[in-house]
């Protein structure tokens, strides 16, 4: 790996001490250059050091500026959403089976991709190994900052984890010149238990409140945990093998954050809305998020970091980049907790937006659905479903992360469309963590443990208990459309189908639409295939891609460094 380290030992100079420097923030230097600067002896670079480790955290897969709301979220590649113009940085490779080691290249990899991950891990490797000898920290700082960057490491190596699986698991810095021809990829096993080592070690050592805004402390890490145990309890990280111990570590770790009384649930369902909108640091649901600021660089182009207008309706304005597909919004329970196609639901498939879960009338944008003083017209040809190469495939919008005061009062056009949107990336928030021990325990002992943590979850949202004397396998299928509907577009189904071993189930699909024609008041329903602009319509999904290929140019730098099942 010799040429290909060069470009792992990337060093991201942080935007916490570069504000003034707009269009050179990203600042890459070897760090053997770095680590002969004064970054060593001055604690506010030392403290901006460690916060270049938070500036890429995951919004999303895609992340083309680190903004899951843009658009290359996740949902677009799931069966939660059809994405428009999938051409774009070749999203198209994963919803028709043709990616391969030599289509999956730049710009595509560079988002959350190998060399992005290892830049940062290069970067923590350098942090921690100077650490040992600073002098001009107290011990507290040393142990929080420590912490932080272990922390970071962890979750940079997870997100390696989910793509590729088992990892080469570099934990020192190495300098330019080195020979890496010996590095291999450790397996699944080995890289899990280094990056739990990492979280446990961070959990010794950062406060129990960050005292910064944004920045992690025990709780955040003890999140990270829980979801890390959880997915490596899980069939794709075990071989198929079913471990309750595995299943019972994961759910000890959600425990914990339960059992410690900070976080609750925000019960009124429109702060609950406006959660994914503005972010409020007091919230008593969010463990960890990130809010978008200037600073983190408005030249990138304000209509990526404006979700109304990236994912808002094209009758306001909007592109719709990503909007619910037929088989999500069939996803949503009837009010009276029974599924829209089970004796006594009460659906009806010619007004089917009545009496739905209220989480599908907070989160999707439907025909007839108030925005501010419009209602939304998704009819054939209607005023929200205009055509042309954004035109709505589907005749939904997503409603999560939609600040709609952005719109003017008839929603016809975003005020200011050109101006950033401070809209929150949640991170971490307590109703995962309860849905990560109601799964977990369930798998570990049992259906009845699970069933407090999953209604807690219904109950806000206005739904009713689950029924008594599931078993353990119905109880398992609650659980995860459970978290399809409560952690919908959170960049959560997209690794959840592929943890459990179900995306050939989910994702060989025809994406659907609602067609709708006829007059207001009379209108007639039809599920219809999608035709909206590429998007691939009939979707395919083969059994070797629950993991990404490595780029056939890491391979031929490294021989060593073996190729993903299914892509020689």
């Amino acid at each position: 790996m010799k040429l290909n380290i060069n470009r792992l030992l990337i060093v991201v100079v942080p935007v916490f001490f570069l504000g003034a420097c707009k269009k050179d923030f990203l600042d890459p230097r070897p760090t053997d250059r770095l680590a002969e600067s004064s970054v060593w002896t001055s604690p506010s670079l030392i403290e901006a050091s460690v916060n270049a480790l938070y500036k890429d955290l995951a919004y999303g897969i895609f992340s083309r500026y680190g903004f899951g709301w843009d658009q290359q979220m996740a949902a677009g590649i799931t069966d939660e959403c059809a994405s428009v113009y999938e051409g774009y940085e070749r999203r198209d490779l994963l919803v028709n089976g043709q990616m391969n080691p030599d289509n999956i290249t730049e710009p595509f990899m560079n988002r959350l991709g190998w060399r992005e991950q290892y830049g940062y891990i290069s970067l923590a490797n350098e942090f921690l190994s100077r650490m040992e000898t600073v002098t001009i920290l107290s011990d507290e700082e040393k142990s929080r900052l420590t912490g932080e960057a272990k922390l970071m490491r962890a979750y940079h190596y997870f997100n390696l984890l989910k793509h590729f699986g088992g990892l080469p698991l570099l934990d020192k810095p190495f300098k330019l010149g080195d020979d890496y021809f010996n590095v291999t990829r450790s397996s699944i096993e080995e890289t899990i238990s280094f990056i739990l080592k990492d979280i446990d070690d961070a959990i010794g050592l950062l406060p129990e409140n960050a005292s910064i805004k944004g920045k992690a402390d025990k709780n955040v890490a003890q999140a990270l945990k829980s979801r890390v145990t959880l997915y490596a309890a899980s069939p794709l990280y075990t071989n198929g093998s079913n471990d309750p111990a595995k299943w019972q570590a994961a759910a000890d770790a959600a425990k914990t954050l339960i059992d410690g009384g900070k976080y609750s649930l925000v019960m009124d369902m429109e702060q609950y809305r406006k959660m994914f909108v503005t972010y409020d640091p007091a919230s008593p649901e969010i463990i960890f998020a990130r809010e978008y600021t200037q600073l983190i660089g408005p030249e990138f182009g304000s209509n990526l970091l404006n979700p109304a207008y990236s994912h808002g309706t094209t009758g306001a304005g909007g592109v719709a980049y990503h909007t619910p597909m037929q088989q999500m919004v069939e996803s949503y329970e009837m009010s009276n907790g029974k599924m829209i196609n089970e004796p006594g639901s009460g659906y009806d498939d010619q007004d089917p937006y009545v009496n739905r879960d209220p989480r599908f009338y907070a989160f999707i944008y439907y025909h007839g659905a108030k925005l501010n003083n419009r209602e939304l017209d998704f009819r054939e040809n209607g005023f929200d479903m205009q055509v042309g190469i954004y035109a709505n495939p589907t005749g939904y919008c997503m409603r999560k992360f939609i600040n709609e005061s952005r719109y003017n009062s008839d929603a016809t056009e975003i005020i200011d469309v050109m101006t950033n949107d401070p809209v929150p990336w949640i991170h971490f928030r307590y109703a995962e963590i309860l849905l990560n021990y109601a799964e977990a325990i369930n798998e570990a002992s049992g259906p009845e443990l699970a069933y407090e943590s999953v209604n807690r979850v219904r109950s806000r949202a206005g739904m009713p208990d689950l029924p008594l004397g599931l078993s353990q396998a119905d109880m398992r299928e609650r659980i995860r459309h459970e978290r399809k509907i409560e952690l919908a577009f959170e960049e959560h189904r997209y690794f959840d189908v592929r943890r459990w071993k179900i995306a050939e189930q989910t994702e060989n699909i025809t994406v659907n639409m609602i067609k709708i024609t006829g007059p207001i008041g009379s209108e007639v329903y039809e599920t219809v295939p999608t035709h909206g602009p590429e998007v691939t319509v009939n979707r395919v999904f083969l059994p070797h891609q629950y993991f990404w290929p490595i780029m056939r140019s890491e391979i031929l730098i490294n021989p060593k460094l073996q190729q993903n099942p299914g892509y020689q």
